[in-house]
């Protein structure tokens, strides 16, 4: 009987332990890590005769695009054929062995244990119990990052393109309680297209990797010295001209993107609850503009009377800050700019064009005799003031289209006002964090890009094969990095709006590289912008990365296999 006892004990504290090593395992396997947790002891089995129910209070067309989404998640590797059932459940309980996506309305109240997943038009809530799971959110962005999370806790053969062996594979969710919402409203990832043009099936690519990192700002660097790669109807030399470039080994290399395959990703981007940025340079990095229209260049002739001056240069085949620009002495390029940005606010429907503004060299304003007399009309007394006249200038044609601007921080030079029309311009500190005080002590709001810890372009690897620009930046250095700094006011804390990694390619050539540069940074970024600073934690993050690398194997893709 005593040993009865004692073997009883024992099974009893195996159970247990083994039970809490599997909550301990499910608790740790999601990226980025939740605002609240609660782990359970069953688990739910998604079998074919589980049913997708939606419940849609607003009569939300997104949620069910949202709905669709899963559906596709789930059926494709588990051969399934489940469809989405819309049903109100406010006079009857869940039915079991169900999945329901539910619309909640904002809560007024806030409990201890929060209603923030409610108010934050991103937040959800995620109940997994042995008969049915449930998210509940107050927007359709909040269930489809509930999705995401959803997707982490299934096994990783959810990436599968194709059928997986049901034998093989149980589709079998750990039993949790998750309540979960941003840090930062802007959580966003560059990527530079004009050093290297990539097509849009990688594009695609790329913003189903910031979905499922749950990042909504996709920044679309477009146009450079090296290349012009967005369509403009009017100016039809930018992708005759403009997109092509003869390299020093004689080949022409280029490539554009036509305003139709624009709107193809513009809409797979809205599907997936990501803004695209698009930036187009000025007024320096536009060597490419110049190339196709070279009337837009300064004259470094010294004629007054040279007006459409003929500055004929190329697309530019080297890498650097080039001198040729354009020239914001003559009143036709602010017609000509304008008329780009009237096709491109047409085509982007987001609120914010960026206009880059960085590391504009002034060496030709400096002899351009209409840069000179603009500067004495003006009242200008140097040509740092003269690029803060120009970017004002192009602020005030965005503001005309009901868009607000965006610019690198070099933009803060000479001198920047916040606007007064439609909301404050949007900096985003590259060079130095101290900039991030002087931007949001001006009302403008602070996107934080800092070069030394979000440029992935610079290598991860140390091996003089690996993909990336000369420096380093380690997987841990971007996660310890906190883009909040010390010493903020409340109300500016809350223009530092978020944060963002690049991605620039002149050293990346391939969709391979770019992969590796990204992944698992991406994952860290992700983690910086949207989990609570005092829920970070290194350590705890690399127990929980294996289980997302483990999807990235499946989904085929170049991830960094050192980054640990």
């Amino acid at each position: 009987m005593k040993s009865l006892l004692l073997y009883c004990v024992f099974l009893l504290f195996t159970v247990n332990l083994t039970f809490a090593s599997s909550s301990n395992y499910y608790q740790n396997k999601i990226i980025p890590y939740p605002s609240w947790i609660e782990v359970g002891s069953d688990s739910f089995n998604v079998t074919a005769s589980t049913k997708v129910l939606i419940e849609n209070r607003d009569n939300n067309s997104k949620l069910k695009e949202v709905g669709n989404y899963l559906l596709d998640l789930i059926n494709r590797p588990s051969g399934y054929q489940l469809s989405l059932t819309e049903i109100d459940i406010s006079n009857q309980k869940q039915p079991t062995n169900s999945i329901l996506l539910s619309l909640k309305k904002k809560n007024k109240k806030k409990g201890k244990k929060g209603k923030k997943y409610v108010d934050n038009d991103e937040g959800y809530e995620l109940i997994i119990s042995k008969d049915r799971v449930a998210i509940y959110a107050s927007q359709a962005a909040g269930i489809f990052y509930g999705i995401q999370t959803l997707r982490q806790l299934f096994p990783p053969q959810i990436e599968q393109k194709s059928v997986v062996n049901t034998k093989s594979v149980l589709w079998s969710l750990p039993s949790i309680h998750i309540k979960d919402w941003p840090r930062f409203k802007w959580r966003g990832m560059h990527f530079d297209v004009s050093r290297h043009f990539f097509p849009k099936e990688f594009i695609k690519r790329y913003l189903d990797l910031l979905a499922m990192h749950k990042i909504n700002v996709f920044h679309w660097h477009l146009t450079d010295d090296q290349g012009w790669r967005l369509e403009i109807k009017q100016y039809p030399k930018l992708i005759e001209i403009g997109s092509l470039r003869e390299e020093k080994n004689g080949n022409i290399y280029g490539g554009f993107y036509s305003q139709n395959d624009v709107k193809e990703i513009i809409d797979y981007a809205n599907s997936l609850f990501i803004t695209i940025l698009p930036e187009i340079e000025m007024p320096g990095h536009t060597q490419a503009l110049v190339a196709s229209y070279p009337h837009l260049s300064c004259n470094i002739n010294n004629n007054s009377n040279n007006n459409n001056n003929n500055n004929q240069v190329p697309v530019w085949n080297d890498w650097g800050i080039s001198n040729e620009v354009i020239c914001p002495g003559k009143d036709s390029t602010f017609t000509f700019l304008e008329n780009i940005l009237e096709e491109v606010t047409t085509l982007f429907p987001g609120n914010l064009i960026h206009i880059g503004g960085d590391e504009c060299l002034k060496d030709h304003w400096k002899i351009c005799l209409h840069c000179q007399e603009r500067m004495k009309r003006e009242g200008i007394d140097d040509e740092e003031k003269l690029q803060s006249y120009f970017v004002k200038r192009i602020e005030g044609i965005l503001n005309s289209k009901n868009r607000t601007l965006v610019g690198w921080d070099e933009i803060l030079d000479g001198g920047l006002v916040a606007n007064t029309t439609v909301a404050n311009t949007t900096v985003m500190v590259w060079r130095d964090l101290s900039k991030v005080k002087d931007v949001v002590s001006k009302g403008n709001n602070a996107v934080v890009s800092y070069a030394r810890k979000l440029y992935f372009n610079l290598k991860e690897d140390n091996s003089p094969s690996a993909p990336g620009h000369s420096g380093y930046l380690s997987l841990k250095t971007v996660y310890d990095f906190n883009p909040m700094p010390s010493g903020l006011s409340k109300i500016e804390e809350s223009r530092v709006v978020g944060a963002q990694g690049q991605l620039w390619t002149e050293y990346v050539t391939s969709a391979s590289e770019a992969e590796f540069l990204l992944l698992p940074r991406l994952s860290a970024l992700a983690e910086m912008v949207w989990s609570d600073q005092n829920l970070r934690d290194w350590n705890n993050f690399k127990t929980r990365l294996p289980n997302l690398i483990e999807h990235f194997k499946i989904m085929e893709l170049n991830y960094n296999r050192n980054s640990l």
